[in-house]
């Protein structure tokens, strides 16, 4: 295990890194806009997935940036039809564009470090 640190442990951090920053701070954001009384369809459902694509998009993933908005912008928006609270809706939904831009950015960088 220590050895696969030494090995890749930047790349462990900096996948790291990039997914809290795409998990926590749209996270924090939407529950502000939610107490600022702004629609919940709005806010979980349309912008909860903006930053993950734009990272993706950014990192010359246009294809599966558009595919990954689109696929959970779609899955929110039956979760939000079907009764699921906005609270819980944005803590669960947002962690696929975050966990994908993450994994994006530990590759990348374990790539060019190889």
């Amino acid at each position: 295990m220590l050895q696969v640190f030494r090995r890749h442990g930047f790349s462990i951090l900096l996948g790291s890194v990039f997914f809290l920053i795409l998990y926590l701070v749209p996270v924090a954001g939407e529950y502000a806009l939610l107490r600022l009384r702004v629609s919940a369809f709005l806010c979980c459902v349309v912008l909860s997935d903006v930053p993950g694509a734009v990272v993706l998009y950014a990192m010359g993933f246009r294809r599966a940036a558009v595919a990954a908005y689109a696929a959970a912008t779609i899955l929110e928006a039956v979760l939000y039809l079907n009764g699921v609270a906005p609270g819980r809706l944005i803590w669960v939904t947002n962690i696929v564009p975050a966990l994908g831009a993450g994994a994006t950015a530990f590759v990348f960088n374990d790539l060019e470090l190889n």
